[in-house]
């Protein structure tokens, strides 16, 4: 069964239109449809979409290890998540690989945060598999957190992100979120190429005017640390 089966599958077991779905995650309904209908192995929406149908994303993408659904059981609703706990000690599997965490240093998401300590970090684990297929290479990576609420919703102010380094030196990528440094500062925003030459700097919170600046100006302000390629919040209660 192909990665799409599988999400048709789910959301009608959670009772779930296209429609219901695909507002769930953000996008448009023929979205769905087209991953439904098409015989693909994956969607730059997976994980998305496997956090709203409450199943493992590895098992939604290949079909294999645990499901992770819902279960009910006396009345009380379970989660069933296949997640297997770690700290520091913990010998890692042959799909495990560490990043570097530099949880001091700061890449602001809003006004930015002095850059002051670039050697204080622990480690931060990634699978292999998830990287490869984010195209990254693990030498390449380094985990930080964002402070500021100039991303959000997407981002979240506290939310920890990884950065690949290697796609600093790559032409722009339009409306993709790059780490940026300026002054000692690192700020996080997407970046869009303009007619005439020009950069636009985006947040996702609309209360955030854009910056637009000529190459010259932006390359005398600006230099790129790398893109953004995964972002996570923990939630605290």
């Amino acid at each position: 069964m192909a990665f799409g089966h599988r999400v048709r599958d789910e959301r009608i077991e959670k009772g779930l239109t296209q429609q219901q779905l695909a507002d769930a995650i953000g996008v448009n309904q023929p979205v769905i449809g087209s991953i439904e209908s098409r015989d693909s192995e994956t969607s730059k929406h997976a994980s998305k979409i496997a956090a709203e149908l409450s199943v493992n994303l590895d098992w939604l993408l290949t079909g294999k290890g645990s499901k992770g659904t819902l279960k009910v059981a006396s009345n009380k609703a379970t989660y069933d998540s296949g997640l297997s706990l770690w700290d520091d000690d913990t010998v890692m599997s042959d799909d495990d690989v560490e990043l570097p965490f530099y949880s001091k240093v700061q890449i602001a998401a809003g006004n930015g945060m002095a850059n002051d300590d670039l050697k204080s970090y622990r480690n931060l684990r990634f699978s292999k598999r998830s990287l490869r297929d984010a195209n990254v290479n693990s030498k390449d990576a380094i985990v930080v957190k964002v402070t500021g609420d100039s991303m959000e919703r997407l981002i979240l102010d506290g939310a920890t992100i990884a950065v690949d380094t290697s796609k600093a030196g790559l032409p722009i990528k339009d409306n993709r979120i790059y780490a940026l440094e300026t002054d000692g500062d690192l700020r996080c925003k997407y970046i869009q190429r303009v007619p005439g030459g020009k950069i636009k700097l985006i947040s996702e919170n609309t209360m955030y005017a854009d910056e637009v600046y000529d190459m010259a100006e932006f390359s005398k302000l600006y230099r790129i640390v790398g893109w953004v390629f995964w972002w996570s919040t923990l939630a605290k209660w």
